[in-house]
């Protein structure tokens, strides 16, 4: 079956359809202008291809993490690039103070008997 379908794909179409993504939205961020314009064009295209759909909206927060640093502010000053991570609030211009804890590879025995 598999097979079968597959032989039905018609590479040209496909790569047109990509093609347009590109040159209609390059980036389609989500919530963007951009990506409604993509949605826009695949309504068009399904219904001239006469495929049934349906367009769903949600509220939903998508993260697009930035640039991230660990400043060590003693015993010596030294900046280290972080990666960030997604879905979290960003900690502002003020940045957030701690100590650093060493914690081995960060797995659940390694934090046994510290007290972070």
């Amino acid at each position: 079956m598999y097979e079968e379908y597959l032989g039905l794909i018609n590479k040209d179409y496909l790569l047109e359809h990509i093609r347009r993504m590109t040159d209609i939205a390059p980036q389609r961020l989500s919530g963007s202008e951009e990506e409604r314009r993509i949605v826009s064009y695949f309504k068009e295209v399904l219904e001239s291809d006469k495929v049934p759909f349906t367009v769903h909206e949600i509220d939903a927060y998508v993260s697009f993490p930035g640039n991230s640093n660990l400043e060590l502010i003693s015993p010596e000053s030294r900046t280290i690039p972080c990666s960030t991570f997604a879905q979290i609030k960003p900690t502002g211009e003020e940045g957030i103070e701690g100590q650093v804890v060493y914690a081995g590879q960060g797995g659940l025995d390694d934090y046994q008997n510290l007290d972070v």
